[in-house]
């Protein structure tokens, strides 16, 4: 699909392409994504996947060769400061397993390593969610975490989601003057990238 943009002087496409392997064992979705630029200055941008996902206590994340993760925002978390950077995982181990009740919730960002992926596994259902791309045309990948620790009116949600983008932190503004990250586009260029989803058994 190919849409004008309503709030910016833009043109930004994407393509859903769906396929199996050849067992028929794992499932997968590639995502192309583009962004022409029909502005006259400079454009700054930000795009942002969000598969917000519905997980249980166990399952487990993990950002293979990320060590270090920057805060964009927290709930429940003292040692986890704004703006600030600390170590992934948090406790020092090779995955983050979500607990029963953290009581805490968090929105961190990393840049993308060159593997550029991210692993999501319920051990319980026994499947895995893969998240994989160019590290060249997607720079960062955001992680919100949310077990227990931050929902509407008092009921906190238990939910996760894992974030590849072209910058951050979530707002633009933000983005452009706080962390000084934000892609532009000159006039008349375009920028394309892809993002591919995995959905697979758990490893063993």
């Amino acid at each position: 699909s190919v849409t004008d943009c309503r709030t910016i002087p833009a043109v930004f496409s994407r393509r859903v392409e769906l396929s199996e392997s050849d067992d028929g064992e794992n499932s997968t979705v590639t995502f192309r994504y583009g962004l022409r630029s029909t502005a006259a200055e400079p454009l700054p941008f930000l795009w942002s996947a969000h598969p917000l996902l519905s997980v249980q206590p166990g399952t487990t994340v993990e950002l293979p060769g990320v060590s270090r993760v920057r805060v964009a925002a927290v709930h429940g978390r003292s040692e986890m400061v704004v703006d600030a950077e600390t170590s992934w995982p948090p406790g020092g181990e090779d995955r983050l397993v979500l607990p029963a009740s953290g009581g805490w919730a968090a929105k961190l960002f990393a840049r993308s390593t060159p593997e550029g992926r991210a692993v999501v596994t319920d051990p319980l259902r026994g499947e895995a969610l893969e998240f994989q791309w160019d590290a060249g045309e997607i720079p960062w990948v955001g992680l919100w975490l949310n077990p227990g620790g931050f929902g509407p009116q008092g009921v906190p949600y238990y939910n996760l989601a894992v974030e590849p983008c072209l910058a951050a932190p979530d707002g633009l503004d933000r983005a452009v003057s706080e962390w000084k990250v934000a892609p532009i586009l000159r006039p008349g260029e375009e920028r394309t990238w892809r993002l591919t989803v995995v959905l697979r058994e758990a490893s063993s």
